[in-house]
């Protein structure tokens, strides 16, 4: 892929995925009066986010009217800094499934999935000293993994109608891995939150307290 909301140097990637499934129920139950399906499956692959700014690495002007000191004229102010450096955010994902049929009524589904987020693209806050309030930058790396099961079946069914129940449950954990230039720690400005390597994604840095703030 390649994509012109990133720098020339960074444009173009490869991403690719493969995916496997094996059929159980035909390779050893295949007179089985119970298991209608079961089914394993795997799958590995990656995805490009190329981010959620136009041309978010180029520095840019934007015209302010009136300007100094209100005398009429117009000038031209920075709105983004240069960022030669934006590259891709690569998701990386693994999933592994299996799939059962019982009774020809009860479809049982469990999942487990990691994904990992390498270079994640992020607007990154600015003191605005330097003139901007926030700059787009491959910012962190990160880990979700997580559990989800799913099953549903027939309560009743005949050739006019059906009743049907389902029952879902997930689990997920976030974990940063990386920050960018190799710090431990990053509060975001103004927002009241902290980017932390071991921690969460967008946790909470506030003052304690207790009662109307």
């Amino acid at each position: 892929d390649g994509s012109s909301m990133l720098s020339p140097e960074n444009r173009w990637a490869n991403f690719g995925a493969f995916g496997v499934m094996w059929n159980l129920k035909n390779e050893f139950l295949k007179d089985s009066k119970v298991v209608n399906d079961l089914r394993v499956h795997y799958s590995y692959g990656s995805a490009g986010n190329d981010g959620a700014s136009n041309f978010g690495w180029m520095g840019t002007l934007s015209a302010v009217s009136p300007g100094y000191n209100n005398e009429g004229s117009t000038v031209l102010n920075p709105s983004a800094i240069y960022n030669p450096n934006l590259k891709w955010e690569v998701i990386w994902t693994h999933d592994f499934g299996v799939n059962v049929r019982l009774f020809d009524r009860l479809n049982i589904a469990a999942d487990y999935y990691k994904r990992t987020t390498n270079d994640m693209i992020y607007s990154v806050p600015f003191s605005l000293t330097t003139g901007v309030s926030s700059g787009i930058y491959n910012m962190c790396s990160m880990v979700n993994q997580g559990i989800e099961f799913e099953i549903d079946g027939d309560i009743f069914k005949n050739k006019d109608w059906s009743v049907n129940a389902r029952f879902q449950v997930g689990y997920n954990k976030n974990e940063i891995t990386e920050l960018w230039d190799g710090n431990d720690e990053y509060v975001l400005a103004n927002t009241g939150l902290i980017m932390q390597k071991g921690g969460v994604f967008g946790q909470y840095y506030l003052v304690r307290y207790v009662g109307v703030d």
